[in-house]
């Protein structure tokens, strides 16, 4: 039995990549050497991505989002070949600040839809368009309901009217 599968927004993944930029800058001041190399070049690219991605909080959005998918799969792998190439200059610090970005950034690329959010207008018109393709049935479905609501809505403008009056002549 398969595991349904939730998805988060573009913006969430963003953000996140963001805290792991700042995670990784304010490491710095707590190692020396290769690590804070590593960590310098890992949070710069995750800020230069995700500032050149497109919205909601890319600066100047030169990237499509699939770039920026094909771009976080590029930096995770870079994170482990770092970590593979110098893990004798690295130290236990550095080997974990690279395999941690490369799993976050891994976990999220798995779980990100990639794709511009939906209005609800553009939704709510795709609704109409399908209703639209079903046929003649649903669209006497839909205009007896509209003619339903209709009444309902008269009917309840006429009570509220007649009780008001009610109303005023009572207290007068």
């Amino acid at each position: 039995m398969a595991a349904s599968r939730r998805y988060v927004g573009f913006g969430l993944h963003q953000v996140v990549e963001y805290v792991l930029a700042l995670v990784l800058f304010a490491s710095v001041a707590h190692t020396s050497g290769a690590t804070q190399l590593l960590c310098l070049a890992l949070g710069g690219a995750l800020v230069v991505l995700n500032a050149l991605s497109p919205a909601p909080f890319g600066v100047l959005r030169r990237l499509s989002y699939r770039a920026h998918h094909g771009l976080d799969l590029l930096l995770a792998a870079s994170c482990v070949v770092a970590v593979i190439v110098w893990h004798h200059d690295l130290g236990g610090s550095g080997l974990a600040f690279g395999l941690m970005c490369a799993v976050i950034v891994l976990g999220f690329e798995r779980t990100t839809r990639y794709t511009a959010r939906v209005p609800l207008r553009q939704r709510s018109s795709d609704l109409a368009v399908a209703l639209e393709t079903l046929g003649p049935a649903t669209r006497a479905l839909r205009n007896e309901s509209a003619r339903t609501f209709g009444r309902v809505a008269g009917r309840g403008k006429r009570w509220l009217r007649a009780s008001g009056r009610a109303g005023e002549r009572s207290s007068g």
